[in-house]
């Protein structure tokens, strides 16, 4: 059976530069899916004052925010 990579989101209140429990297992979890094909996104509320140099994309986004409202390209 042929493998269809996937276009992946998560959310998480708590992102890199943070460090914990949530900010890891977001980033272990974006990390493996990344190396097994998939696009995968990870959408924030937590700044950060140094550039993303993850393999996946980061959307840092300021709060209060809609979810309708984001343009989301993971191409």
């Amino acid at each position: 059976m042929e493998k269809k990579n996937l276009r992946i989101l998560i959310y998480s209140d708590h992102f890199y530069p943070s460090i914990g429990g949530s900010e890891n297992y977001a980033i272990d979890l974006a990390n493996e899916l990344t190396k097994e094909g998939h696009k995968v996104g990870v959408i924030t509320a937590k700044k950060s004052m140094v550039k993303d140099t993850f393999q996946f994309k980061v959307f840092r986004l300021h709060k209060p925010f809609s979810i309708k409202r984001i343009n989301i390209n993971l191409i």
